[in-house]
């Protein structure tokens, strides 16, 4: 099943034969219109994965494609929201999901604040917060990710730092934590 229930594959080989026999093979994946709240958190789960394997220097191909697991990953972990409240197999609601990121400001809530900053390119109402990446640092062992974030309202104020890193694993907890709560099971 291609690693989720809502897609399909089609496998097609063919033969050829001259001089030479070869064997040509292709695949076409077919993807569910409405994928489920599950295809947001194998997002999650992969560009965690990759973020992992970044910081312990493993296949590293440079602090762009850090960037670029990082804002994927980020974005992701405040989309699943949406999806969890918008599959119809969860029965969660807007404000339940809304909630749960407003009581986990020091985590979720940086998630968010992080995609819409990234979205916007900047926060400019009263009250908002930045949160954009201040930081890719490298050694043999790997890189580290700094996250700094701060009100809008005060730009004279230096961002506060957070390790991008334990940023996202609090997250992705977080966002277990509240499945486990709604008893809704977490995929493998």
């Amino acid at each position: 099943q291609c690693g989720g229930n809502r897609r399909s594959a089609v496998a097609q080989a063919q033969a050829a034969t001259a001089a030479a026999s070869a064997i040509s093979a292709s695949a076409t994946v077919g993807y569910s219109l409405e994928p489920g709240w599950t295809y947001q958190w194998r997002n999650v789960q992969r560009h965690l994965a990759r973020l992992r394997e970044q910081y312990q220097g493993i296949n590293l191909l440079g602090n762009l494609d850090v960037e670029e697991t990082v804002h994927a990953l980020f974005l992701s972990l405040f989309h699943l929201g949406d999806w969890l409240h918008q599959d119809q197999a969860t029965s969660l609601t807007d404000t339940m999901v809304n909630d749960w990121i407003n009581q986990h400001l020091s985590s979720l809530g940086l998630c968010r604040d992080y995609a819409n900053t990234w979205k916007h390119m900047t926060r400019n109402r009263a009250g908002a917060r930045i949160a954009q990446i201040t930081e890719i640092a490298t050694s043999p062992n790997g890189y580290k990710v700094t996250i700094g974030y701060r009100s809008y309202d005060q730009p004279s104020q230096p961002m506060t730092p957070i390790d991008g890193l334990a940023l996202a694993e609090e997250s992705e907890q977080d966002w277990r934590d509240f499945l486990k709560m709604h008893s809704i099971s977490i995929p493998s």
